[in-house]
């Protein structure tokens, strides 16, 4: 421990120095707490959008120092009205699944799902986003679209967005998603697979569609949808 301008700091073994934040609970309330202040800053700031327990740990754990430090950071994110609203809970899952075939490098592999209930907005009139997440990178691609665009139009979006972008790789091997109607055939009695498979498979492409009530297959995709959700959700105020 060092004393500088009258305050205490806990130095590392890397010489990094860290405030000590005192307890003033008992003396000036909760509210007035410094260690609750900057819990508060970390946390709900514009920039950061409500970070999750670790990551706010681990930014205020750079800055500041005091016994407990983690307890009081995870209580004080338990009671956050915000957090509790509008982040999604998650559990651990139910049963075992048969894992997806292993990509071995970015843009061969690509999960996509789509995230609908926009006001139409733009000049265009965009209604919802097409989620596009390369399953080796991680990389997400939110492309603006509408809620009845067809299997034409949605595959020349995938196409112009994430083959032939500015960063793409050119045609992936391999494309995971739910079972929309975009992705299926208009009629259970169809002779053919309608045209997103249809069109895929043309040009080598595999296609594999979730099985019914199992969102995990897609699960790294509906992750994304999340995380975008929650964005969204602190970042616009439709008033």
């Amino acid at each position: 421990f060092v004393i500088h301008k009258e305050l205490l700091y806990l130095r590392d073994s890397m010489g990094h120095e860290r405030l000590c934040v005192p307890d003033t609970t008992s003396r000036d309330g909760a509210r007035s707490n410094p260690r609750l202040r900057l819990i508060k800053e970390i946390h709900s700031n514009t920039m950061a959008i409500h970070l999750g327990i670790h990551r706010t740990t681990k930014e205020l754990a750079k800055r500041a120092y005091w016994p407990g430090l983690a307890q009081d950071v995870k209580a004080y994110i338990s009671t956050c009205e915000p957090c509790q609203r509008n982040k999604s809970s998650t559990h651990k899952p139910m049963g075992k699944a048969m894992p997806l075939q292993q990509p071995m490098r970015p843009g061969t592999h690509y999960s996509i799902d789509f995230l609908t209930g926009f006001p139409r907005s733009g000049r265009q009139e965009h209604d919802a986003i097409m989620v596009v997440v390369d399953r080796y990178s991680k990389k997400l691609r939110a492309i603006p679209t509408w809620k009845k665009a067809d299997a034409k139009l949605t595959a020349e979006l995938f196409l112009n967005h994430v083959c032939w972008g500015p960063d793409g790789n050119g045609v992936p091997i391999e494309i995971v998603s739910d079972r929309d109607v975009k992705f299926t055939p208009g009629n259970a009695k169809a002779k053919n697979q309608g045209f997103w498979k249809d069109f895929f498979g043309h040009i080598g492409t595999s296609i594999v569609l979730s099985t019914a009530r199992h969102q995990r297959t897609d699960g790294q995709t509906e992750r994304a949808i999340r995380h975008l959700t929650e964005v969204l959700r602190f970042g616009i105020d439709y008033e």
